[in-house]
């Protein structure tokens, strides 16, 4: 199992930790999608499916997250503005 994904003695899945979708996510993006998506999908979206390591493009974010849940229902996605730091910035305010 992953950090990601754990799965408990009966079955049951534990909770998972953000951190640990957050870092697989950025290293899969960095490894495998990020020259050519940059170079061909800027401003897109790819939600990335942590333990198959597929990406599933959009050009909206809710787009990219249908089709990702559509292939996989019990997936765990990191989701990634294509050519931007950040999907989403979040505030305190």
């Amino acid at each position: 199992m992953s950090k990601v994904e754990t799965e408990k003695v009966d079955g049951s899945r534990a909770p998972i930790d953000p951190s640990a979708i957050i870092a697989a996510g950025e290293e899969i993006y960095r490894r495998n999608y990020q020259q050519e998506y940059e170079k061909e999908h800027r401003n897109e979206y790819a939600a990335i499916e942590i333990k198959t390591e597929q990406a599933y493009l959009g050009e909206f974010p809710e787009v990219a997250i249908r089709k990702a849940k559509e292939n996989s229902p019990e997936g765990v996605f990191f989701l990634v503005h294509i050519g931007w730091p950040t999907a989403f910035k979040t505030s305190r305010r």
